[in-house]
């Protein structure tokens, strides 16, 4: 059974641009007049089903069905106001011009982290929804929209606008703009949809860390169960210092400051990146040192750690500046001052479990395991994953 998608098509805002799309398209075979009435219904019909059935805020669809009703209006009192050649170019002016105040305005027009936990938040979900949906569709469209203006300028001060060149820069051009929108859009689409089933796994690994399988990430946490997943563990030091912190409120536990489970269908190397971008954008990965692979059982899971260390020579850099900014703020830790908080419920098991290896691989200044066995297993993870 094929699993059904995360974000549906209907959230392809660049969908409402159908309406300009056809009477464009219309004007190539019929006269501009049929064609923009045409186009106009089909607008009224597409809104009302949106409104019924979709249940979103489709502000693309509204402002170019409303655009629609204007010219069929003008149509009637000018039949010849604008000039076939040019009402394709007119019209991608007329519609993108306006909406693009929406995508310059984003900050304001998208509700904040507050007002999405609180009552106004949940009121107002139809519009953000579709506000932020729209967002992501203007970005697509207006690069559209200014390769083809920027080409229309070039072409100008050349003075190289022969009457093939003017057909497809003013009549094809803006179909196309269109067009690619909705397609790039829906292929963005498809490709979150995609990236979320994978991430709706956790790989069930052996004890050389070899894929076998994998688990549903909700029912790897539900209750415990009988397979082992990886995990990525990071160890900063500066100095010989050791830099650990609470990674939550929930967890007073001092413990290394970054640990996130691998997904299904990822490199060690994938996830690593990830991590220092999300916590700690300023730290690059460039050097990180394997350190060892070790099995752990916790209340929940059974989990082959990967630990890793990240020497670093400027201690202004572990900064949380990343996606996951933490109130919580760390510090660096001697090897006297853990020793003498050791076993005492302070730091988290693991971390103790790991601390002398850790503390023997700083004072070395290089990994325990420098004839790279872990190598191959680490490559086939990659490939099995």
């Amino acid at each position: 059974m094929s699993q059904k998608n995360i974000l549906s098509s209907k959230f392809n805002m660049a969908l409402g641009f159908v309406p300009v799309i056809i009477a464009i398209f219309l004007s190539r075979y019929l006269a501009q007049n049929p064609s923009v009435y045409i186009a106009t219904a089909v607008g009224i019909i597409y809104t009302m089903y949106t409104a019924s059935r979709q249940h979103v805020f489709h502000l693309l669809l509204y402002f170019c069905t409303v655009v629609m009703i204007i010219f069929s209006l003008i149509s009637l009192i000018f039949p010849r106001l604008i000039s076939p050649a040019y009402f394709p170019f007119v019209l991608e002016l007329v519609i993108m011009l306006p909406v693009s105040w929406v995508f310059l305005l984003r900050n304001r027009l998208t509700p904040g982290d507050k007002a999405a936990g609180s009552e106004l938040g949940r009121n107002i979900s139809y519009f953000a929804q579709g506000m932020l949906s729209t967002i992501v569709s203007l970005r697509v469209a207006m690069w559209f929209t200014l390769f083809h203006l920027a080409a229309i300028i070039l072409f100008e001060i050349t003075q190289s606008v022969t009457p093939t060149v003017q057909y497809v820069l003013f009549r094809f051009c803006p179909l196309a703009v269109f067009v690619l929108s909705i397609v790039f859009n829906q292929i963005g689409i498809a490709y979150f949809n995609r990236l979320m089933r994978q991430a709706s796994y956790l790989p069930v690994v052996d004890d050389e860390g070899c894929v076998t399988g994998k688990i549903n990430l909700m029912t790897a946490f539900k209750e415990k169960t009988e397979y082992m997943v990886p995990v990525i563990r990071i160890a900063i030091v500066y100095n010989n210092m050791l830099y650990l912190r609470s990674r939550s409120e929930e967890e007073r536990e001092i413990d290394l400051p970054i640990e996130e489970y691998m997904l299904y269908k990822e490199s060690i190397e994938q996830r690593i990146k990830y991590m220092m971008g999300d916590h700690y954008p300023m730290l690059s990965p460039k050097g990180i040192q394997f350190i060892n692979k070790q099995r752990c059982n916790t209340c929940t899971t059974d989990r082959l750690n990967y630990l890793f260390l990240l020497r670093i020579d400027d201690e202004t850099k572990l900064e949380t500046t990343g996606p996951r900014k933490s109130t919580l703020t760390g510090k660096l830790w001697t090897f006297q001052q853990i020793e003498q908080n050791l076993h005492k419920d302070f730091f988290a098991r693991i971390f103790e479990d790991e601390y002398q290896t850790l503390k023997e691989s700083i004072l070395k200044g290089n990994t325990l395991h420098t004839d790279k066995e872990s190598t191959p297993n680490e490559n086939k993870e990659e490939k099995t994953a």
